[in-house]
C-alpha cells in the first residue's frame, strides 16, 4: 500500500545538493504488524495496487488472491496491451530449457502447493462460467504440431515416471472415477451388474477393482473372482492382433487418419493379454464374460 513519496537531498562530493525521491510503503503480505518500507522512486510503485517488501512475501501461502484480485482486468498495468506474435516467439525461447519453480513440489513438500490445493478442494464452477469457458472453446482448433508436441510432452512425462508414482497416479485416477461415477459403461455392463446383484447378492458384488494398474469390471466376494464383461467389437474377439493391424494400415491408407479405431482394438487385445497373463502368474482367478454371450443367455 502506497503512504507516500518523500523527498531527500543529499550532498554530492562536489558539494553540490541532489534531490531524491524516495516511495514510502506498507507491505500487503501477511504480517503481525503493519511493515513500512522504503523504496527509490519509480512510477509504477504509485500505480502498483499491492506491494511487497520481499519475494518471500509476496510467494507466501495465502497471496495469490490477493495479487490477483486487486491486479487483475483493468486494474492490471499491462491491461490492453497487445502481444505481437514476434515477441510470443521470444519469449518462448527465452523459456526454452528453464526449470518451472514448481516441478518437483507436492502438497506434502511444498507449503504454497499444499495452500492451493487446500482452495481448490471442494471448489465447484458456477453454470456461468462452465457457459463462459465452453463458449471461448467453440471453434478453437489445434495444428497438427500443436497436437503431436503435446502427445510427444505427455508421453515423455510418463515415461519419465517411477513405478511408484504411476502406481499412486492411477490410485487417485480410479477413487476419483469410482467417486465421480465417470467410468465409462455400458447399457449391457449395467445389466450384468443387475445380474450378479440378483443371482449371486449385492453385498458380494463391488464394481470397478483397481489392480495393478487396471480397473475390473466386478469383482466377486463369495468365490474371490474377478470379472471382466467385454464388449466383442471393442476388444476384438473376432480377430487376431496381427489382422487388426492389417486392417488399420488399410482403413489409414484409404481415409488418410494417422490412427484408424482397429490400431485402437489391436492395443487393447494387446493389454487384454498381459492382464490374463498377469492374473495367472499370480494365481488370481480372472473370469471373461463377453457381452453377446451373457445377452443370449438372457433370452
Amino acid at each position: 500500500m502506497l503512504i507516500k513519496v518523500e523527498e531527500k537531498f543529499n550532498i554530492s562530493k562536489q558539494g553540490r545538493k541532489i534531490k531524491r525521491r524516495i516511495v514510502v510503503l506498507q507491505c500487503d503480505g501477511n504480517h503481525s504488524s503493519p511493515k513500512i518500507f522504503k523504496r527509490n522512486y519509480e512510477k509504477k510503485l504509485l500505480n502498483n495496487k499491492v506491494h511487497f517488501c520481499s519475494h518471500e512475501c509476496l510467494n507466501a501461502p495465502g497471496m495469490a488472491w490477493r495479487k490477483i484480485g486487486k491486479l487483475s482486468g483493468k486494474d492490471h498495468p499491462n491491461f490492453g496491451a497487445v502481444v505481437t506474435s514476434e515477441t510470443r516467439k521470444k519469449l518462448s525461447i527465452s523459456n526454452i530449457g528453464k526449470i518451472p519453480w514448481n516441478k518437483g513440489l507436492t502438497k506434502e513438500t511444498d507449503a504454497r502447493i499444499a495452500h492451493q490445493s487446500e482452495l481448490q478442494t471442494g471448489r465447484t464452477l458456477s453454470p456461468e462460467h462452465v457457459e463462459a469457458s465452453r463458449i471461448g472453446n467453440v471453434g478453437r482448433k489445434f495444428t497438427k504440431k500443436h497436437r503431436k508436441n503435446i502427445s510427444i510432452a505427455l508421453k515423455l512425462s510418463w515415461k519419465n515416471k517411477s513405478q511408484n508414482e504411476i502406481t499412486v497416479i492411477t490410485k487417485k485416477v480410479h477413487k476419483t472415477k469410482k467417486r465421480n461415477g465417470s467410468y465409462g459403461k455400458s447399457g449391457a455392463e449395467d445389466k450384468r451388474y443387475e445380474y450378479l446383484c440378483e443371482h449371486i447378492n449385492s453385498n458380494n458384488i463391488e464394481r470397478q477393482i483397481s489392480i495393478n494398474g487396471w480397473s475390473i469390471d466386478f469383482y466377486d466376494y463369495s468365490c474371490n473372482e474377478y470379472e471382466e464383461f467385454r464388449g466383442d467389437y471393442f476388444h476384438g474377439r473376432n480377430y487376431t492382433h496381427e489382422e487388426l493391424i492389417e486392417m488399420a494400415e488399410i482403413h489409414e491408407a484409404k481415409t488418410g487418419k494417422s490412427k484408424s479405431q482397429y490400431r485402437t482394438i489391436a492395443g487393447t487385445k494387446l493389454r487384454d493379454a498381459e492382464k490374463e497373463q498377469w492374473f495367472a502368474d499370480n494365481g488370481l482367478a480372472l473370469r471373461i464374460v463377453w457381452e453377446t454371450d451373457f445377452i443370449k443367455s438372457l433370452k
